[in-house]
């Protein structure tokens, strides 16, 4: 079995079957409730919960979280770490197109030649039309060589390699692991676990330096108890005021009560923030090969951080960085992964990997981000320890990237898949006589807000929905009595169901 990752992590050491669009109307579960598809090759191709292999046999018993860039058109590109061979390391990429259909095969973005050390942990941005990814390294023991030196770099992609960039992210190049984010103004930023003058501390740097190393000192803040940093992660209130913020979690703070997640808006040197609730048991209940869960909207101020209770097993919390409370995520429970994303209209998609059945389970916010819509669950292919990153953006579709100890061989692997929100439906009335002439209004919402242009299906009726999410349908009097199934489907959703009983 793989074992947890040491927090401790040296470059020496550091080192996704087609899943596409499912047809519209694809079934869900009504509000509330766990629905579960099945995964597997069994699976009809195309469908939501079909894990297509992106990268067989990677090469070391770890490796970690594979990121995933959006592109405009919908298109997503995922990159993942490969062990060569020995201390032989390359970031693979391939194209997974709007359907979740992949693009032709992996291909190293270093072309045929490995790195001697990379971080498993790649963090993608933009650039323009293009993904660009921030990360730390080592090429080669060259002197000589500026990518040698272990600071944060960059790369844009390109063919037939990605193109290193000549600017840093980093005065310090002692292995840091980063975290990172790009401001709506374009301005990239980047963020680790370190020290300053002997105390642990989380550094960050807002903008790039010509220069590698970067010029002048990386800017930090010390962990309250002086917490260990196990991993940091940014996010930038794009729709907002558009700065930084910096998140981490630490353990082994004295007292023990510091432990937690901590959130510090880097750009305003705003106050240093603990999430309600967070505890030592909320970081030991997570991998510590996990990547931080942390992300802001697309149309609304505020940067989003999901996190383990600080119970026995780890039911997680989404919060609203600054809120006194964090929502609880229904059915979470025992996870041990956990990723976030922007989702269309100001929604955040949450994703997580359960610990005991090695399922991935998916659910979708309003767009107020204070209630959740039904949680979708798919099975795996995956025997434990499964690492997720996510696509978000305006899309209504959402890739799945996961990375695992596959069930059939034990060897770590790279899957995708996709994923949809589910509908809920409303009947004003459940049951009605067909004595009299009835109008029944059914009301189809995506976690609690209206879906316009939903059909809705009963007794062979159809009608679609308007602005207000709803629709009403007469039936007459002298309809045949009998129990008759509702269904509300959309583009992009998993159809609802529900019931209404007609009485003689």
């Amino acid at each position: 079995m793989r074992q947890k990752k040491q927090w401790t992590v040296t470059l020496a050491t550091l080192a996704l079957a087609t899943c596409g669009a499912v047809a519209m109307g694809a079934s869900s579960s009504v509000a509330g409730t766990l629905q579960s598809h099945p995964g597997g090759a069994h699976l009809v191709r195309h469908a939501p919960g079909y894990w297509t292999e992106l990268a067989k046999t990677l090469g070391a018993t770890f490796t970690g979280t594979p990121a995933v860039w959006l592109a405009p058109d919908d298109t997503a590109t995922i990159l993942w770490q490969r062990h060569i061979h020995n201390t032989n390391y390359t970031y693979e990429d391939i194209l997974v197109d709007a359907a979740g259909t992949t693009v032709g095969a992996p291909v190293s973005i270093f072309g045929g030649t490995g790195w001697l050390g990379l971080t498993d942990d790649p963090v993608l941005v933009s650039d323009g039309s293009s993904p660009e990814i921030i990360f730390s390294g080592g090429r080669d023991d060259s002197n000589s060589d500026p990518y040698s030196k272990g600071c944060v770099y960059g790369a844009v992609a390109a063919k037939p390699q990605w193109t290193l960039q000549g600017w840093s992210l980093s005065d310090d190049c002692y292995n840091p692991i980063p975290g990172g984010t790009e401001t709506r103004t374009g301005a990239l930023s980047a963020a680790w676990g370190g020290s300053s003058g002997g105390h642990s501390a989380v550094l960050y740097r807002i903008g790039t330096s010509v220069t590698i190393p970067a010029t002048g000192a990386d800017d930090h803040v010390l962990t309250p108890g002086g917490g260990d940093v196990g991993r940091a992660a940014e996010a930038a209130d794009i729709a907002g005021n558009d700065n930084v913020f910096v998140a981490w979690y630490q353990f082994f703070s004295k007292p023990s009560g510091d432990d937690g997640f901590y959130v510090k808006d880097a750009t305003s040197n705003g106050p240093v923030r603990k999430a309600p609730g967070s505890g030592t048991n909320s970081v030991n209940n997570l991998y510590a090969a996990a990547a931080l869960a942390m992300a802001n909207t697309n149309t609304h101020s505020g940067i989003f951080l999901a996190y383990c209770s600080n119970g026995t097993t780890c039911s997680l919390r989404l919060w609203r960085v600054g809120a006194a409370k964090a929502l609880t995520v229904p059915d979470s429970s025992p996870a041990s992964d956990v990723a976030i994303s922007a989702g269309p209209d100001g929604r955040i998609w949450v994703a997580w990997y359960n610990h005991s059945t090695n399922d991935v389970a998916t659910v979708r916010t309003n767009t107020a981000d204070t209630a959740f819509g039904p949680v979708e669950t798919y099975a795996t292919p995956c025997f434990e320890d499964g690492l997720i990153g996510l696509s978000g953006g305006s899309y209504g579709r959402l890739d799945v990237a996961l990375q695992c100890i596959d069930n059939s061989q034990l060897r770590t692997q790279d899957y995708i898949t996709q994923s949809l929100a589910g509908l809920s439906i409303r009947a004003s009335r459940a049951v009605i006589k067909n004595g009299v002439t009835n109008t029944v209004t059914f009301e189809v919402t995506d976690a609690g807000d209206p879906v316009a242009g939903a059909t809705v299906r009963v007794d062979g009726k159809v009608k679609t929905t308007g602005g207000s999410g709803t629709v009403s349908i007469t039936f007459p009097k002298g309809s045949a009595a009998g129990k008759y199934a509702v269904t509300a489907s959309a583009a992009n959703y998993f159809s609802a169901h529900g019931g209404l009983d007609i009485e003689g």
